[in-house]
């Protein structure tokens, strides 16, 4: 369960475009979360994409590092939503966008991403 596959991330085109121009967001400093639900008939119940701009963090070496502890705490800490939404038989694209142009620690990332997530859950 504590995996982060390529069938749980939202690569393709079209569902991201679709995501941006008719999903809900909330924001909870320094992310932003955008999300959808959707009537596909796929495996997975969640499809995520992470996004830091490069205006924000310009160098590449920051923006794969804050990627990489994001994606770790969503992977971890995955399991209530998916479990909420396999019980609504729901599915959703989700996109959570870093806006802080500062690199926050590994501990602070953790704690907002859980709380992000847990009002995610409140609000399907």
């Amino acid at each position: 369960m504590n995996t982060f596959k390529k069938s749980e991330r939202l690569c393709d085109r079209k569902s991201t475009e679709n995501l941006f121009s008719k999903g809900t967001s909330f924001f909870e400093e320094p992310f932003r979360c955008i999300y959808l639900k959707v009537d596909d008939k796929r495996i997975s119940s969640i499809k995520t994409q992470i996004v830091i701009p490069k205006r924000n963090i310009p160098k590449a070496v920051n923006r794969n590092l804050i990627k990489r502890h994001i994606k770790e705490v969503f992977r971890n800490n995955k399991s209530h939503l998916i479990s909420n939404l396999k019980e609504k038989q729901a599915k959703i694209d989700l996109s959570i966008i870093y806006q802080s142009k500062d690199i926050l620690s590994f501990l602070v990332i953790e704690e907002k991403i859980k709380l992000s997530l847990v009002r995610l859950n409140s609000k399907l």
